[in-house]
């Protein structure tokens, strides 16, 4: 997986010419840049109620929030941007008290709003409604008919871990065809034959205690509640506890209706499999993104206090840069933000897109242009090769145009086809837009024998450093991008 990985970054998009927006999918999940705006919104479902306690720290600041309902069962902080200073280190740290959770009940909610289809909960497909019609008793009350519901899908189902790529893209019919999945695939089905049989139900996305690794406190889960005759919503869960009253505090609710909430229904899946923040149409932010699927089902927490059975506190840290209209938002599991080269890429993310306005193709000037260097001169035009085991050969070549002092990048993907790249030399960028209409942005200086050469992408959020040393017939390549990755390998000379 790792050399898959490696490959699909470093050979096939050298420089990211030919970057595909699927691939970057992949590789960058944990970092989001986005127009800077109002507020930020963290989710924190009803654990700031009661007994429970939610602090939002910023550089170790305790600054203050409003709490505000969402009219779908869960409560979100509400954070002004203002609060945040050129660097801010998040910390969100919840406190989560034993107290009886077998039931809620909740204002202003009523049982017609969650037995209609919603985008995934496909209610009204003809398969989900015979299916339904067959487990319902109109003689039995709601509770007896969600245990038959809840034993059906159960029994159903088969709980399948390697199935975790894909769930995000699979409807509760499509479930019930496939007989297979993970906590969320459980969690559609049982909420659309509820809702076939008009017994409201709706999903939570959250946390729980990692069964396996009780010092661990990161396990992103989903489980559901239903609504009885008296408007009571009880919660339970069809695949980690099986449990139909929490009387634990294992649970940690973050987003309640989940596959119905407007933060996300409009969402697409690529945003929805990759956890990236919200901009929301108010210029609020949403932060923890309901469906983080981060290798491990991540959310970033950790666990700092573990008093069981009485009370946990576990944390989660979001690095936050803000410069001029812009912010980048970093929400790596390790998280404290990074110093050294993948800082200096976000700041150089930052700046690209705080001087570009549109995709000009222009050059932006400077005072000062480096030369470039006579040894270069040699490899002008060379061809070197890279194999590699996905695709058949991805080669590249170095042109420089001396009376211009200009300097070009070809690179070749596995089909052969050319793509070149021109960057500015030291201090200015030069705006690159390749065949999909990606505008790049790229910048090159030159030390002894190297050309070190800055990319960015700023649609994608996403930038990194290459290191081209030449040695004799020899091209060694190392990247560093913006998520703190390194990579290296060796091209021969061809021509």
């Amino acid at each position: 997986m790792k050399r898959r990985f490696f490959l699909n970054v470093v050979f096939f998009s050298l420089l990211i010419i030919c970057f595909i927006p699927g691939v970057y999918s992949q590789t960058n999940k944990s970092i989001q840049m986005l127009p800077l705006g109002t507020s930020l919104l963290i989710p924190i479902g009803r654990s700031s109620l009661e007994t429970n306690g939610i602090e939002i720290l910023l550089n170790d600041r305790i600054v203050p929030y409003e709490k505000i309902y969402d009219g779908y069962g869960g409560y979100w902080a509400r954070i002004s941007c203002n609060e945040l200073s050129k660097y801010s280190i998040m910390t969100v740290r919840y406190t989560l008290q034993k107290e009886n959770v077998s039931t809620y009940r909740h204002g202003n909610e009523t049982a017609a709003a969650w037995i209609t289809p919603s985008r995934f909960i496909d209610s009204e497909d003809s398969a989900i409604r015979e299916q339904a019609h067959q487990i319902f008793d109109g003689t039995k009350t709601v509770e007896e008919n969600v245990r038959a519901i809840s034993d059906f899908v159960i029994g159903h189902l088969k709980f399948d871990q390697k199935f975790h790529r894909a769930p995000a893209s699979i409807s509760a019919s499509q479930t019930l065809f496939q007989r297979k999945g993970v906590c969320i695939n459980f969690s559609r089905l049982f909420i659309a034959l509820c809702r076939a049989n008009g017994i409201p139900a709706r999903s939570i996305s959250g946390v729980v205690l990692n069964q396996e690794h009780q010092d661990q406190y990161d396990f992103h889960h989903e489980w559901v509640e239903f609504m009885d005759e008296e408007g009571v919503w009880h919660p339970l869960d069809l695949t980690y506890t099986q449990a139909m009253n929490f009387s634990d505090i294992r649970y940690t609710d973050l987003v309640y209706a989940a596959e119905d909430h407007p933060y996300f229904s409009e969402s697409t899946n690529e945003n929805l499999t990759a956890g990236r923040p919200l901009a929301l149409e108010n210029k609020d932010i949403v932060l923890f993104h309901f469906h983080p699927i981060f290798p491990g089902a991540k959310y970033g927490f950790i666990l700092i206090e573990d008093h069981r059975p009485d009370f946990f506190v576990i944390e989660k840290t979001i690095n936050l840069i803000k410069r001029g209209k812009y912010i980048i938002i970093s929400q790596f599991s390790d998280s404290s933000i990074e110093q050294g080269e993948s800082l200096e890429l976000m700041e150089e993310l930052v700046f690209v897109q705080n001087q570009i306005e549109s995709p000009s193709g222009e050059e932006y000037s400077d005072e000062f242009v480096q030369q470039l260097p006579e040894w270069l001169k040699y490899y002008s035009g060379k061809e070197f090769q890279y194999e590699q085991r996905v695709f058949n050969t991805v080669k590249l070549k170095f042109e420089i145009d001396s009376q211009k002092n200009e300097i070009f990048l070809t690179v070749y993907n596995s089909e052969n086809i050319p793509t070149i790249l021109k960057p500015g030399l030291m201090g200015n960028y030069y705006i690159n837009k390749n065949e999909r209409n990606l505008l790049i942005a790229a910048k090159a200086f030159f030390d002894n024998n190297t050309i070190i050469w800055n990319t960015v992408i700023p649609t994608l959020g996403w930038a990194a450093k290459y290191i081209y040393r030449f040695s004799d017939d020899m091209l060694e390549v190392n990247v560093v991008d913006i998520n703190g990755n390194h990579y290296s390998a060796q091209g021969l000379l061809i021509q």
